[in-house]
This record gives C-alpha cells, structure tokens and sequence, in this order.
C-alpha cells in the first residue's frame, strides 16, 4: 500500500504529521503501516484531543493535561499550561515531572532556564522530601561534573555530583571520540534542585564556575 493512500486515510490534521511510515504528532506517535492502523490513529486522535481541550480550560494540577502530549512535546504542553496554574507548589511538582521525564534538554535550552528561573514560591516542591534534605545536606559549596559528547554544550543545566556518571554520559555515543568531561564548582544557594530518581545524582544550576575541562579521548 503506498505512502499516499495511508496518508490521505488520516485526518486532515494528522496528514503533515505524517513521514515515511510513521506519525509524528504533539499528541500521537507511532507507526502506521495500512489505512487500518490509520482509522485506528485517527479514532485514538479524536478521543486524546477532546480530552486536551477539556485539560486546556481546566488543567487542575496540569499533570495530566502535559502528559496527554508525548514525551518529545511535553514542555511544550508545560509552557502552555504554566500561565493558567496559580498553585506554586502544583507548578513546580510539575516541572520536577517534565524535567525528570525529557530527554531533549538541550533542544529547550532556553526555555528551562526561564522555567527554572520562574520567581514562583515552594521551589523545592520540584524534589521529593529526600531529596530536599539531601540537598539541604550539600556544602555550601561543591563540586559537579557534566560530560557531554559531540553535540554537548560545556554550559549546561544538568550537572552531577558522581565522575563517574558525567563520564558515562560523555561516552555513552561516541566512544570517546569527542567527549569531554567538565569539572565545576556550584553554590548550593544556586541550585534549583537536586534529583536522584535516575540514579544520577543530578544537580540542576543555571551558574556554576567551571574549573577544568578535560578530554577523555
């Protein structure tokens, strides 16, 4: 069945979403082969966008309203949703959620220094109570690392108090070949916050003073 028939089965909406096979939409992602899978598509579609819309004008705790979009989009869906939570500690539990659950950072760079530099109360709330107390319990001042790769950016959001994770990282897609190893030093009154639920013992910091960078070739 050819490419053109599969795509003129989606709807109207669905249609530029779709390339070489697969769909690619805020809302549904995923591979549609035969004008089966996509009525299945567009019957999915439907009954996720009216949830949306209804999320839209009544977000609650936006929880549901930026995991409704799939992962690629969420903070797209949290930037939209942010204006309409008046609830600080609502906000910032979902900005741990997004930030916990993105793997395209550095393609929103920007974006989340704004988000992070939000003058919203209960900050904090991002991070469960470990969390907090570990962070609490953090020197005023200490040392983090970050490895990136060949597309990495020395300055970052994303920092690590474990070596041998930033390592990993700076590895983990180019063997080596481009990866660099950044040591810093970060103030503790300037971290927004502190996660361990990926076992990476992650320090988010917009300003850290960078002393050392080292290449792991």
């Amino acid at each position: 069945m050819g490419a053109n028939t599969v795509r003129d089965a989606l709807l109207p909406e669905l249609q530029p979403r779709f390339a070489d096979g697969w769909l690619h939409h805020p809302l549904i992602v995923g591979e549609v082969r035969n004008c089966d899978e996509a009525n299945r598509a567009n019957d999915r579609y439907r009954t996720i966008k009216e949830r949306e819309r209804e999320l839209r004008t009544n977000p609650g705790d936006g929880l549901e309203y930026v995991f409704i979009h799939e992962r690629p989009y969420r903070f797209g869906a949290l930037q939209r949703i942010a204006p309409q939570l008046n609830n600080a500690i609502h906000y910032w539990k979902l900005v741990g959620e997004v930030w916990t659950d993105s793997e395209n950072i550095r393609q929103h760079f920007a974006g989340w220094q704004r988000v992070w530099s939000d003058s919203r109360s209960h900050k904090q709330e991002c991070m469960t109570p470990k969390e907090q107390v570990g962070l609490e319990g953090m020197p005023a001042f200490f040392p983090v690392w970050r490895g990136v790769g060949f597309r990495g950016q020395v300055r970052g959001l994303s920092w690590t108090v474990d070596r041998d994770i930033a390592v990993w990282y700076a590895q983990r897609y180019d063997h080596g070949r481009h990866s660099k190893l950044i040591h810093a030093e970060v103030r503790r009154r300037d971290v927004h916050a502190f996660f361990q639920g990926r076992r990476e013992s992650e320090i988010v910091a917009s300003h850290v003073r960078i002393l050392q960078i080292e290449s792991l070739r």
